[in-house]
């Protein structure tokens, strides 16, 4: 017995089975579409993954410059180079050399000066009449503080004089010197003193003074 195909049945089937290809197309699409949506949310653009907002990022910067000024520096450590031990204080010898150096520098000093004076041309009538005014002025003044001295000499120039004068040892020189400088005297001069220390304190002294007038 021979079977027949029928031309309808065949034809249908595989209309059939293309349409069901399709559709498993179109829900596979929707799908891949469906997760693609799903997936979109959590992707960030370059630009916001790498940059922050302004103000955000100005505070940053702000808090990193108050960390490096708050942060607290080591102590230097006792045995470090830089660090250098107080001067030793001086001693006595010390001491002494230096008055002895600034004693020897206004000896020099004045002894400059008195030779200044007495390179001066003299003024006969000037030198005179002051000589005379000072002589008895430096008496009245170390009399009236209650000490003794003599006055050897008062040699005046043109506008300067010197005075030498003797006492009984270097102490009561020395007592003298305010008196001498805080004198009253009647000419218009200023005054210096300055008694060299003698090696013998105890034996008679004789120191100068100079007088720098205005005629």
């Amino acid at each position: 017995m021979i079977q027949t195909r029928h031309p309808s049945r065949s034809l249908g089937a595989r209309l059939g089975l293309a349409a069901l290809v399709v559709a498993a197309g179109s829900i596979v699409g929707l799908l891949v579409a469906t997760l693609e949506l799903a997936d979109e949310p959590t992707r960030s653009t370059p630009a916001e993954s790498t940059s922050l907002p302004r103000d955000l990022d100005t505070r940053r910067r702000h808090h990193r410059a108050e960390a490096k000024v708050l942060r607290p520096v080591a102590p230097h450590s006792a045995n470090q180079s830089h660090v250098e031990s107080p001067p030793a204080a001086p001693t006595e010898a010390d001491l002494l050399a230096e008055d002895r150096d600034y004693d020897d520098y206004r000896a020099e000093v004045f002894s400059s000066r008195l030779g200044g004076v007495r390179a001066q041309p003299r003024d006969a009538t000037w030198a005179r009449a002051t000589r005379l005014s000072l002589s008895a002025d430096i008496e009245e003044n170390l009399q009236a503080a209650g000490l003794k001295s003599v006055v050897l000499a008062v040699e005046c120039f043109r506008t300067a004089c010197v005075a030498e004068l003797s006492f009984d040892d270097y102490e009561q020189a020395l007592a003298s010197i305010g008196t001498l400088r805080r004198g009253q005297y009647e000419r218009n001069c200023g005054h210096e003193v300055l008694f060299e220390r003698p090696e013998d304190t105890t034996v008679s002294y004789q120191g100068s003074m100079i007088f720098h007038c205005r005629q």
